[in-house]
């Protein structure tokens, strides 16, 4: 069996491109803690699966601690290697990982499942944070993990999955990177002061990549300062410098803010999805989605689903689907049901589908005292609220162009409300507004989110508009699935967020899928998320070899739906996830030249 060990780790070695050591846990180390104790900068610290009841720290070295899963990408390692963090030496270190000695991205984390972990108390400022992880005046890189079922609680509670804390003395070139990883019904209880993220919470620097974020949830118990962020929350709070935020391909979906704070007008938005305040950087290709704003003491939760404001610089938010979110207690205001952009800096809203969200005011969008927001090529549809179905402004000027507000509800204006403030338009489609250079008031025929070919939507959007005192908004040079914009080349763009094939609408309507299929499709698969199996649709134009596989997040092939010659038409198969674990795959269509990807989500 050794020697066994050892070919295993010739190959490893030969993988990682290291010349280094690696420590193996348990044969040449009994505990986790006792092998990074072992190591020296540059080492891998290579787990066995097992359950490991321990706390560990890092201490300051640059070092992988890792499953075998970063042998052969198998996550039944990541599942079998369990740190479990619930039997502290000292309860206030309740944290299952601990950075706090100066760690950046070369200490990395792979393939293991934290659990149990109850977070770490900071003293001086009487708050606990991280209950899975915890990176104090420090950075880390969290590849590929399982943080599942941590909670903290205390007289304020932050990030119930991982926590990044700033202390004095503060280190402000701190970054975190997380990519890969399952982040999964952790919570923060605040007894007597705030509650943020449920999920994560992030005060450094941060790569926030290609996650699954689910059913996490924030809990204020406070009276006097609201809860936020029920999955991700990201702040940097003056006086300290802004933060970088790129935030790339994550599902971020049924999280939730409980709030009982009694004090209207309470600083943070309840944001039970996502918050980014006071950051500069991107948030794109996300699914936001289910995550739900609790309020019980009906004085108003804020929005729902995303908020971003006070950017220093330049904050772009794009390509996202941003939809089914909800206030679902309480009868006090809330402000934005998919988004809200707020506060002073520049913020881009470009090529979103908001859909199916439920607030007071802009069941899909709010735009509040802000000074600079863009709105171009967004799909705003089906949302619902009393004032200002898909839009409502507060305190603020925005700048609409290229896109479609329609089929939203609402009591007062379904489709945008002024409450205060100003809006530009220009080109675009809004239910029940035509005045201004090249705005239409007609249905823009969607099939689901995107152009049906007879869409009168096609081919009428704008390259750039000039709005007067230096606002000029672009139209994006790709649409939400990268597709080169204007299609074709030389044509106008269409509004809305996804483009057409078509330069003009055809006048043929292919809503009722035609006999003979005119291109190759795929639909996104339903039901999503799915437990345990889901329906692909797909059509061929043509009689051709067609393949349909599905990849886990790492890129892995873990099935073959289809392989073969397939007749012209529509192809229904269903796939089946019952002994897959919970989390992010994609399926992908192979077909000539035709060639898709699309996300799905596991949620057992």
């Amino acid at each position: 069996m050794k020697t066994l060990f050892r070919v295993m780790i010739i190959f490893l070695s030969w993988f990682l491109a290291l010349s280094a050591n690696i420590i193996l846990v348990p044969q040449d180390q009994p505990g986790i803690q006792a092998g990074i104790n072992a190591a020296v900068n540059g080492d891998t610290v290579l787990v066995a699966d097992s359950i490991y009841f321990e706390n560990i720290n890092f201490i300051g070295k640059a070092i992988t601690v890792a499953s075998y899963m970063i042998m052969d990408n198998d996550t039944t390692h990541r599942d079998n290697t369990i740190i479990n963090g619930s039997q502290p030496v000292n309860p206030d270190v309740g944290s299952v990982i601990t950075f706090q000695s100066g760690e950046d991205t070369t200490s990395v984390l792979y393939g293991l499942t934290i659990t149990g972990g109850s977070g770490t108390l900071e003293p001086a400022q009487t708050f606990r944070a991280g209950g899975g992880i915890v990176c104090i005046n420090c950075g880390c890189k969290l590849v590929g993990n399982k943080i599942i079922n941590n909670m903290v609680t205390g007289p304020a509670a932050y990030g119930g999955g991982v926590a990044t804390v700033l202390a004095p003395p503060y280190n402000d070139t701190t970054y975190v990177v997380l990519k890969g990883n399952q982040i999964e019904h952790n919570t923060v209880t605040a007894n007597s002061a705030s509650a943020f993220g449920g999920g994560l919470w992030l005060r450094s620097h941060g790569k926030i990549l290609a996650n699954l974020i689910s059913n996490n949830t924030c809990i204020g118990n406070a009276s006097s300062i609201q809860a936020a962020a029920g999955g991700i929350g990201c702040l940097a709070a003056q006086p300290l410098p802004s933060r970088e935020i790129i935030m790339e391909n994550n599902t971020i979906t049924h999280n939730s803010v409980h709030s009982y704070c009694n004090i209207s007008g309470s600083s943070y938005p309840a944001c039970g999805g996502v918050l980014i305040q006071g950051c500069n950087g991107k948030m794109t290709k996300n699914e936001i989605s289910f995550n739900e704003v609790w309020d019980y003491s009906n004085l108003g939760s804020g929005t729902i689903g995303v908020g971003v404001g006070a950017s220093p610089g330049l904050f772009i938010i794009e390509g996202n689907n941003i939809c089914n979110n909800a206030y679902k207690e309480g009868s006090g205001n809330s402000y934005g049901g998919g988004m809200q952009v707020y506060g002073a800096g520049n913020i881009s809203v470009i090529n979103n589908i908001i859909e199916g969200n439920v607030a007071t005011y802009g069941g899909g969008l709010v735009v509040f005292n802000t000074s600079t927001v863009q709105i171009v090529n967004n799909t705003i549809i089906n949302n619902k609220s009393t004032y200002g179905g898909g839009i409502s402004v507060h305190d603020a000027t925005g700048y609409v162009m290229n896109t479609i507000v329609w089929g939203n509800e609402a009591t007062t204006h379904a489709g945008i409300h002024v409450e205060s403030g100003s809006i530009h338009l220009a080109y675009s489609d809004v239910q029940g507004v035509q005045t201004g250079p090249g705005n239409k008031n007609f249905n823009p025929e969607l099939i689901a989110d995107s152009l049906s070919n007879i869409s009168p939507c096609i081919g009428i959007g704008i390259h750039s508009y000039d709005f007067g005192g230096g606002m000029i908004c672009y139209c994006p040079l790709e649409d939400i699935n990268g597709r080169m914009r204007p299609y074709p080349a030389g044509s106008n763009p269409d509004m809305g967020a996804w483009e057409s094939l078509l330069d003009s609408p055809s006048g043929i309507d292919l809503r009722p899928v035609a006999t003979v299929p005119q291109e190759c499709s795929i639909s996104q698969n339903y039901p999503n998320p799915f437990n345990p199996s889901t329906t692909i649709k797909f059509t061929l134009p043509k009689s051709e070899f067609a393949e349909l596989k599905v990849y886990n997040i790492l890129g892995c092939q873990i099935s073959t739906i289809v392989s073969k010659e397939l007749n012209q038409g529509n192809h229904i198969y269903q796939f089946d996830g019952e002994n897959l674990a919970s989390g992010i795959y994609y399926y992908q269509l192979v077909a000539g030249d035709y060639r898709e990807v699309k996300k799905m989500i596991l949620l057992k």
